[in-house]
């Protein structure tokens, strides 16, 4: 009885410390969500567009970067101003007294100004970009260009469409394209623009007003999209002889074949075009495919190398098509019918993966068009650095080589802002854009090291230093030693 009155009282008490941890473990748990209350910090005293950018962005990636501009902004008006004055009053002020010279830099301070004031970089408030990786090879990157709700009435803008939209240049695309460039364009916010800065140069009166009747409807039909297309063939190489590149054999390379798209609303571009390429009796002879016409451009001679170049003009669906190649445009039209699409390669849709593809732009990398730029870069004289660049070259091209690089960006008009979401198969923040950059050191490099071996610098010294002096001439017994100096005037 006393033994189990001990377990009981035991037992009783256990209890009690329990619920008594329990209380202090609450407790402790609302005094950490005060802590982590008070660490949001007051509210700023200065209204940023932190809130605004953020909801654009992925958080827990890799990379999360806000930057406020609106204070940094506000005031490039005013140094706009002041810089013009300086000029005009400062070292321009004797040149203003030549009658020749005067309304040339008059003109230009005419055209700085209200060339940025009317661009709506000014209006930025706010810049934001994140990077976050969503599956083992897939990133995610955001790049968000922030104005206020009722502001956003420059150029940067106007110019790039109104409403998303889906992205019908894929429907043109063939299963080998390995880039694409393809844009909205609102031509008429840009001719405003235009009007606006140089309106003193046109005395007032608009850009159309000058344009020739064809220049205007060409406007009038151009249907406000326009990009580039890029394919490579495997099975059709290109052979480049091997002077061009300062190498005895010649250069075999995947084919390439590219496309200018142009969106219409109407077939004046296209007959505008065939009465002028068929010297005002129509159109070139064309050839069907499916229900598409395809009219050839003839070269004016022969190409001296190996290349699929037979430039060809079409209309396809809405869009007028210039084509390097006829063989590139049977693949578009057969696309456009459903057949072997870019939109259904594997690898496409892998690397589309979450993205909603309605914008107002397109870019597209894919990964053998990197492998196409590498090989090109191996034969061209960049990729030959000398002395302590061959080594940077060569971690660049091991980078390059063990990346499977692909890429597409898309390019979004907000009410309050403009977005480019991208999905990639390496971290485009992180290891890559380093790369990126030693190659571009490198080209720079190799461009100075070509200017310096050109001779145009010789009586400088090269970009090394001042020239040595020249003590080829060896001094006889009695004779005063004849140095050739460099004077410095």
């Amino acid at each position: 009885m006393k033994t189990t009155m001990k377990k009981k009282s035991h037992a009783s008490h256990a209890a009690s410390l329990f619920c008594t941890a329990l209380f202090m473990f609450g407790s402790l748990l609302s005094k950490v969500h005060a802590v982590d209350k008070t660490l949001e910090g007051p509210p700023a005293a200065v209204k940023t567009s932190f809130e605004a950018v953020a909801a654009k962005l992925d958080p827990n990636g890799h990379l999360y970067a806000y930057l406020s501009a609106k204070q940094a902004l506000s005031k490039v008006n005013e140094t706009i101003d002041d810089l013009v004055k300086m000029a005009r009053d400062g070292a321009a002020a004797n040149l203003m007294d030549n009658p020749f010279i005067a309304p040339i830099i008059e003109g230009v301070m005419g055209v700085i100004e209200p060339a940025f004031r009317q661009s709506g970089v000014s209006e930025i408030n706010g810049l934001g970009i994140s990077s976050i990786a969503i599956e083992e090879d897939l990133w995610r990157s955001k790049m968000f260009m922030h104005h206020l709700p009722n502001k956003g009435t420059g150029l940067i803008w106007n110019a790039f469409g109104e409403k998303l939209h889906t992205m019908d240049v894929l429907s043109l695309a063939p299963a080998n394209t390995a880039s694409i460039l393809h844009l909205d364009i609102e031509l008429n916010s840009v001719i405003d623009w235009v009007d606006e800065v140089f309106g003193e140069m046109l005395g007032g009166s608009s850009l159309r007003d000058n344009a020739p009747d064809q220049a205007r409807d060409i406007i009038d039909s151009f249907g406000n999209e326009a990009g580039f297309l890029m394919t490579l063939d495997a099975e059709n190489k290109m052979v480049l002889p091997g002077f061009m590149f300062d190498q005895e054999d010649d250069i075999e390379l995947d084919g390439v074949a590219f496309a200018i798209l142009v969106r219409v609303k109407d077939d004046t571009v296209m007959e505008m075009l065939g009465e002028a390429l068929g010297g005002g009796f129509g159109p070139p002879p064309g050839n069907k495919v499916g229900d598409v016409t395809v009219h050839s451009i003839p070269l004016p001679m022969p190409l001296p190398f190996k290349m699929d170049l037979n430039p060809c003009y079409f209309q396809l669906g809405d869009f007028m098509v210039l084509s390097s190649s006829e063989i590139l445009a049977k693949r578009m039209a057969k696309a456009h019918e459903g057949d072997r699409r870019l939109e259904d390669d594997p690898s496409f849709k892998s690397l589309i993966k979450g993205l909603d593809l309605k914008a107002n732009g397109i870019a597209y990398v894919s990964p053998q068009a990197n492998k196409w730029g590498l090989e090109l870069n191996e034969i061209s004289y960049m990729g030959k650095p000398e002395g302590s660049l061959e080594k940077v070259y060569e971690i660049y091209k091991e980078s390059m080589e063990s990346n499977e690089f692909g890429m597409v960006s898309l390019f979004k008009v907000q009410e309050d802002g403009l977005l480019i979401e991208s999905n990639s198969t390496v971290n485009t923040f992180g290891g890559y854009i380093v790369h990126s950059i030693v190659g571009i050191g490198i080209a720079v490099a190799s461009s100075l090291n070509d200017l310096q071996e050109s001779g145009l610098f010789e009586d400088l010294g090269g970009f090394g230093g001042p020239p040595e002096a020249d003590f080829d001439d060896e001094a006889e017994s009695g004779e005063v030693l004849d140095l050739d100096l460099p004077v410095n005037p």
